[in-house]
Formats: C-alpha cells, sequence, structure tokens
C-alpha cells in the first residue's frame, strides 16, 4: 500500500482514537452533572456521547486492524472497513438524535438552555449519510443559537459554538470524494467541537 494512504488512514485512526477519548470524557461530566443537577437533558448528553465515543472508538480500531491485514486477506479487510463505517454512522445517527429528542421534548415541556453533538478510498463512504448528520446538527445549532442568543450566557453560546462547528465537519466530511483535503478539515473542526463542549462541561463544574 502506497505510503501516502498509509499516512492518511493514520491521521484517521488518531484522530478518531482522540476524538472518542473527548467524546467519552464530555460523557463523563455530563452523567457527573446529571447526578447533581437531575437534569434529563444531561442524561441524554451522556448516553449520546457514550455510543458516539464507542463508535469512534471501535471505528478506529477496526480501521487500523483492516489495514495492517489488506495485504493478505484483501476481500475480508473491505469487508472490515464497511463494517466499520456503518457502525459509526449508526452511533453518529443515533448520538445526535438522541440530543435531538431531548432538545425538542425540553423544549416542548419547559425551556432549558441546555441542548445538545472513512476514509474515501478504501471504505463504503456515503455522502448521503454525511448529509443527515449533518442536517441534524444545523438544526440543534439553530435550536441552541436561539437559546444562546436569549441568554446571553458563556456557556450556551459555547454549546452553540460546538454544534456549528460539528455540523461544519460533517459538511466537510461530505465533500471527501471532490477534494480529498477536506477530510483533514472536518477531523480538525470535529475535535474543535468536542474540545468546545467539553470546556464547557469544565467551566460549568468549576463554578459550581
Amino acid at each position: 500500500m502506497a505510503s501516502g494512504v498509509v499516512a492518511f488512514i493514520g491521521f484517521d485512526v488518531l484522530m478518531e482514537l482522540v476524538s472518542s477519548i473527548i467524546a467519552l470524557i464530555i460523557a463523563y461530566y455530563a452523567a457527573l452533572g446529571y447526578k447533581a443537577l437531575m437534569s434529563r437533558v444531561l442524561l441524554y448528553l451522556n448516553l449520546s456521547f457514550s455510543v458516539l465515543g464507542c463508535g469512534l472508538f471501535i471505528d478506529a480500531l477496526l480501521t487500523a486492524y483492516a489495514v495492517s491485514v489488506i495485504s493478505i486477506a484483501e476481500s475480508e479487510a473491505l469487508l472490515l472497513l464497511k463494517a466499520s463505517t456503518f457502525i459509526l454512522y449508526f452511533c453518529e445517527v443515533t448520538a445526535f438524535g438522541l440530543l435531538t429528542y431531548a432538545y425538542v421534548r425540553q423544549r416542548l415541556s419547559a425551556s432549558m438552555p441546555m441542548a445538545p453533538m472513512v476514509i474515501a478510498l478504501l471504505r463504503g463512504y456515503t455522502p448521503v449519510v454525511e448529509a443527515v448528520i449533518a442536517a441534524i446538527l444545523l438544526f440543534i445549532f439553530v435550536q441552541t443559537a436561539s437559546n444562546a442568543a436569549s441568554s446571553r450566557s458563556k456557556p450556551s453560546i459555547m454549546v452553540s459554538a460546538s454544534f456549528l462547528l460539528l455540523c461544519l465537519s460533517h459538511i466537510f466530511f461530505m465533500l471527501t470524494r471532490t477534494w480529498v483535503p477536506s477530510y483533514v478539515v472536518a477531523h480538525t473542526l470535529q475535535l474543535a467541537g468536542f474540545a468546545c463542549l467539553l470546556a464547557m462541561l469544565l467551566m460549568v463544574r468549576a463554578r459550581r
């Protein structure tokens, strides 16, 4: 396999591992917040980022393993790559779907300001799924931006910014087939979105 492709896949695996760790840390602090405040939104935040973190971690491990055996078992490795992509997409849609449900439910029942968060050459890359995820994240961003505009609190602005970054990341993932560097941009934006949300949770916890 060409060294450039190996480096590209290595970058993909590394970014997904780092993102999975941050997602699981977000889930942990959301769980602590739920225990302290008993907020259902924080419970859904914990569940969604637990699912998302596990999905990213599994995808990274399966991708690394598949690439390591592709030279001796190409068909099995490609099938494994497709399976890992399906698992990741399922986890992402589930995670962001949970956040959307939590926010809509909270919006209807009360009005709490907290709301929700491939390599194309080798795997079964699906721009349509990325578009669906981007649309879900856009909806969450619009809702959180509306809340940030009314409350003008720093945590709500950070939440809104994090989902904007995540939405943009999936738009760039969608462009990977036509512009390969967009994959690097997408991973960077996704990592920044996770980091922004984690920083918000740590800031809120520090104020308590």
